[in-house]
């Protein structure tokens, strides 16, 4: 099948400085070999393309597609969490997809088109085009679930930081109930 068409100019390109940081926020840490991600360009809302580093010459050995390639186009829907002001700590994970097809198994992949049908604090509806690098279509993932996921641990001050208690002792080194504390300080 042909690729779909793009609307117009990219609107904004984000590069993958801008892109893993938003990613460490939102506590999704990729390895060296996963950081495939070359520019998001976004072309309004719903629509995007992601533009990938060149795979090592082994990378498609022994797969229909490149989990680093097909991750790596997944990793453009990083461009969406500031935009749609995902707090920190979330990010959109795969849960389903409702049709998968691989055109040409063991070509490597440079591209990927991404096009959002559905968008909110908690999902995400894409469909996904992942092409060579002549433009031709590798595979497409239609209906690609996301669910938003909690992947950093919330923060609690009391766990990290040494805090100071201040208690009254009495001459037996037990702690003074509040009531003793008046009886105390009516004695002194």
């Amino acid at each position: 099948p042909p690729p779909p068409e793009l609307p117009g100019l990219a609107a904004e390109t984000l590069l993958p400085g801008a892109l893993y940081g938003i990613a460490r926020r939102h506590g999704l840490a990729f390895g060296r070999r996963f950081r495939r991600m070359a520019a998001v360009e976004r072309f309004g809302p719903d629509h995007m393309q992601v533009r990938l580093t060149r795979p090592p010459p082994d990378a498609t050995a022994g797969y229909g597609i490149d989990p680093t390639e097909l991750d790596g186009v997944f990793q453009s829907l990083i461009a969406l969490f500031s935009a749609h002001d995902a707090e920190a700590g979330v990010a959109f994970l795969p849960a389903r997809f409702g049709e998968i097809r691989l055109y040409q198994p063991g070509r490597p992949v440079c591209r990927g088109r991404i096009e959002i049908r559905r968008v909110s604090a908690r999902s995400l509806l894409a469909d996904f085009t992942v092409l060579a690098g002549d433009g031709s279509v590798v595979a497409t993932l239609r209906e690609g679930r996301f669910r938003a996921g909690s992947l950093v641990r919330p923060f609690r001050m009391e766990r990290a930081a040494l805090h100071m208690v201040t208690e009254v002792l009495g001459d037996d080194g037990t702690a003074v109930a509040e009531e003793g504390l008046a009886a105390l300080a009516a004695a002194v």
